[in-house]
């Protein structure tokens, strides 16, 4: 996949590919040399196909790399949508599958899942894209909202109690204007062991009325300094900087593979719409295949990843990054300084 971001412009792009350039070197990757020593190929054990490190159609290593590659655990999990033409062989995509298998699922276009798309991004470079900082909400808002999931059946629960214990008295006194002996109701938190049910009614009326949120003029007031915040009605009060208040809107994201032209298709399924779009910041590829006329900013997909998972780190976990991604460009690396050593041998031989 390639992404479109454009580059910074306090710096020439010739400037920014060689502080680039270092930095891309400077990752904390495991030592690849141990590729060197594989010597020819294997054969899948799913498919039986000839391959040399991994195979990219079943998304598995050979058992020589398997043994010594070390995995990565991703932050969020990632869904990759790849175009049917995109050739398997050529894509980095598999990349991902491969280093994190338990947390990277690859689909093959039209096969696209029925996502809930309050809990899903789509990383791709829109009008209506936003950054990973608008997409930021208070953990006490999550927590509240994990709480009030675990409670919900309980919750329903008293409150449908409620309703018919509220209904069936009121239905009593209209019919007969006797009241029944209210051990003969459901057990409602114990009201019901109250012997008269004009109680029971009342008691029956503030369980339903406690079943609801907070009202909205309800202010609570945390300890910001301890990550907390101050909520007012819905809303909340928070410091957006604040990795420790922080939490994701969202715990699954979406990458296209596939060229720039193919994305476009798999972009505008109606089965995306309404999906919310991201994009990462300005970053320049290293990919080694030629773009046509699409310039540096434009992303592989495994780069595409590995950047949004250090961008995704450093919004809502820490603001130290300590290389907990870096083995994800494992294979890209080793590939890309590969295609630069022969591309440095066929100049030096011109010379």
């Amino acid at each position: 996949m390639l992404l479109s971001f454009e580059p910074p412009i306090s710096m020439t792009c010739e400037d920014a590919s060689d502080r680039h350039d270092n930095e891309f070197h400077s990752l904390r990757t495991q030592p690849r040399e141990f590729l060197d020593q594989i010597k020819g190929r294997s054969l899948c054990p799913k498919c039986g196909k000839s391959r040399k490190f991994y195979c990219y159609t079943c998304y598995i290593l050979m058992e020589d790399v398997k043994t010594k590659l070390k995995q990565v655990k991703l932050p969020v999990k990632v869904d990759i949508i790849k175009h049917p033409n995109e050739v398997d062989g050529k894509s980095t995509a598999p990349h991902a599958r491969v280093i994190s298998p338990d947390d990277v699922t690859i689909y093959t276009y039209p096969c696209i899942p029925d996502y809930d798309k309050e809990k899903v991004i789509l990383v791709f470079p829109s009008e209506e894209s936003v950054t990973l900082n608008q997409l930021k909400v208070p953990k006490i808002q999550v927590e509240k909202s994990v709480n009030s999931s675990i409670s919900t059946s309980e919750t329903d629960r008293n409150s449908v109690v409620a309703h018919q214990v509220l209904n069936e008295t009121s239905d009593e006194r209209k019919s007969t204007g006797v009241h029944q002996d209210c051990k003969t109701e459901p057990d409602l938190n114990d009201f019901c062991s109250q012997s008269d049910c004009d109680r029971k009614r009342k008691a029956s009326i503030s369980a339903i009325e406690g079943c609801g949120h907070d009202s909205e003029e309800k202010q609570i007031k945390l300890d910001e300094r301890g990550g907390r915040a101050k909520v007012i009605g819905h809303g909340a009060e928070f410091d957006n900087s604040d990795v420790s208040q922080c939490h994701p809107s969202f715990d699954r994201v979406i990458f296209i593979d596939s060229t720039w032209l193919q994305s476009k298709k798999i972009f505008s399924d109606e089965r995306l719409k309404g999906i919310r779009q991201v994009e990462i910041k300005t970053r320049l590829t290293k990919y080694w295949r030629p773009q046509g006329n699409h310039p540096d900013t434009y992303l592989a997909t495994i780069e595409a990843i590995y950047y949004f998972c250090v961008d995704f780190h450093k919004v809502f976990i820490s603001d130290d990054y300590a290389g907990d991604y870096d083995n994800l460009l494992f294979f890209f690396l080793y590939t890309y300084d590969k295609v630069k050593l022969s591309k440095n041998s066929k100049k030096a031989c011109k010379r």
